[in-house]
């Protein structure tokens, strides 16, 4: 059978906690509903729940808050430490990709033939330079003149 209107966002309770004033009525309340189904009308979600009653003796209201407040602080710890955890792995995985990439660029480089060149070097080789005009300095000098300057050299070679 198909079950209608069923909504399963809404949580269910496990369990539950009363507190009465006086110990004789929370001792009868205890024994008279406990195993007893807890009804209502025939769509009602909770008409085939049972109650499970127990009366607890020499219990104090600050110990069930001192419990759920300690299973609350145990779940955020096991939640810190696995959100650390989860980012530890996350980095490891991405140093490993950024070194399986470095070394991806190596073996590029490394099986790249010599006289291949990149593209940006074919569009701009530089600037050119403009051959020099000739000038006299550079012109052929004659023997007279190369003959005197090895005479001076020699006359301030032996002064100092």
């Amino acid at each position: 059978a198909r079950r209608k209107h069923t909504n399963s966002k809404v949580t269910r309770a496990n369990e539950g906690w009363i507190e009465f004033t006086d110990k004789k009525v929370a001792r009868s309340v205890a024994d008279m509903l406990n195993g007893q189904p807890v009804g209502g009308k025939r769509g009602d979600r909770h008409k085939d729940d049972v109650w499970t009653m127990k009366y607890l003796p020499k219990f104090k209201w600050n110990m069930l808050t001192d419990q759920l407040r300690h299973d609350k602080a145990v779940r955020t710890a096991r939640l810190r430490i696995e959100l650390s955890r989860s980012t530890r792995e996350q980095e490891e995985y991405l140093k490993q990709v950024s070194l399986a990439k470095t070394f991806e660029n190596r073996a590029k480089r490394k099986n790249k033939k010599p006289d291949e060149r990149p593209a940006w070097t074919n569009v701009f080789e530089g600037p050119q330079k403009a051959p020099k005009p000739a000038a006299a300095s550079d012109a052929p000098r004659d023997s007279e003149t190369v003959q005197r300057e090895g005479q001076l050299k020699d006359v301030l070679g032996k002064i100092f």
